[in-house]
């Protein structure tokens, strides 16, 4: 298996989430690592509805755009101070020596081991979310779609934390009638950057390390330009 790590210029949240289904045509015989941040957006799950989980007014006062994702999961408030992180593989390829592991959360353990320092206490959730002290600062989502596995954290690092809690609604109601639907469950949150001193790129680069000890890739390529990541896909 190759390494393909993912790393495209734009923070459009209507691209990269269209990048995200392209991603869903990867070529057997990669693993995929991408690197991606919006600017200021609010992103859904695919099993909700805005009208219950965000704040409207506030978004149309501060033109900030919502959307919905291809994975379940909850509403999260993304911009420039948030990394999002995707992995994505053949639901046929198991990860090396971890072949009857859960591997959403393994990847979930390896950012949690990638952000560690200092002792500091993080705790990954059964619902493979990170927290620091009960404050939540990455949760994720996954996906089974044309057999590929696609999973997609969203890591608070230095995130404007008074926008995400005004664009959502912290208790949201559904209609009593609306059990397909998912209603988020909302926690206190926190940014790395409050924890101690870090900066986005410096995670990327320890977390590529730390994937290269995990997946064993043969090879690693970088992909920085759109037109190359296209030889990659079916």
């Amino acid at each position: 298996m190759k390494l393909l790590i993912i790393d495209l210029p734009g923070h459009d949240a209507k691209i990269n989430l269209g990048l995200e289904d392209d991603l869903l045509h990867l070529k057997d015989g990669y693993y995929g690592i991408r690197f991606w941040m919006n600017s200021a957006a609010v992103i859904l799950g695919k099993f909700q509805k805005h009208e219950f989980e965000i704040n409207q007014e506030f978004l149309q006062n501060k033109s900030i755009p919502f959307f919905y994702r291809n994975t379940g999961g909850g509403t999260v408030y993304h911009d420039e101070g948030n990394l999002n992180i995707s992995f994505i593989k053949s639901g046929t390829n198991p990860l090396p020596g971890h072949e009857n592991a859960k591997v959403s959360t393994l990847i979930t353990e390896l950012i949690c081991d990638t952000i560690r320092q200092n002792d500091a206490d993080f705790v990954v959730s059964k619902r493979n979310a990170i927290y620091f002290q009960d404050k939540k600062l990455l949760g994720s989502a996954v996906s089974m779609t044309q057999g590929k596995f696609l999973y997609h954290a969203s890591l608070l690092v230095n995130s404007k934390l008074e926008n995400l809690q005004n664009c959502i609604n912290w208790n949201p109601q559904y209609p009593a009638d609306s059990k397909k639907l998912v209603k988020s469950e909302r926690d206190p949150v926190i940014n790395l950057a409050e924890i101690y001193p870090v900066t986005i790129d410096n995670i990327k680069v320890k977390l590529v390390e730390n994937a290269k000890i995990l997946l064993k890739p043969k090879k690693t390529i970088f992909i920085s330009d759109p037109e190359h990541l296209e030889f990659y896909l079916n």
